[in-house]
């Protein structure tokens, strides 16, 4: 169950300057949106990135102070679409094992829309929305 979207499990992702690096058939299959990566086609799946977080890391060998990405990551089969990514982020956090907890949420905010619960689910909802359409969703 999720507890708040500062807890989520985040992704370290590719700069597009790393990106650079991969082979030829790798890249073709990455796309970035602000350098960094943003949709990743896995085959038969896409994973996308949404709300990269910046944070600086000291290289132990060099000791040099360089700047690395974590973002949120959704990954869904082929085809994929805006509404299946937000499906997707969705059972990825709420118990995917017991798909009633979702509908227990959207029955509860029918009927009660304040409650805690259903306002974080809310809230994460939008916020992967807002992610998707950052990277062209």
């Amino acid at each position: 169950m999720l507890k708040s979207i500062d807890q989520l499990n985040l992704t370290r992702i590719a700069t597009e300057e790393e990106i650079n690096t991969w082979d030829v058939a790798e890249k073709a299959k990455a796309k970035c949106v602000e350098g960094k990566l943003a949709i990743l086609d896995l085959g038969s799946e896409v994973e996308v990135y949404i709300h990269p977080q910046g944070s600086s890391v000291v290289d132990p060998e060099t000791e040099e102070t360089r700047e690395v990405f974590d973002a949120y990551a959704i990954r869904s089969k082929k085809p994929v679409s805006y509404g299946k990514f937000i499906n997707d982020a969705e059972r990825q956090e709420y118990d995917e094992a017991n798909l009633g907890e979702i509908s227990a949420i959207n029955r509860k905010g029918r009927q009660t829309p304040e409650d805690p619960e259903v306002v974080l689910h809310d809230e994460f909802i939008a916020w992967v929305k807002e992610g998707l359409h950052a990277i062209g969703f």
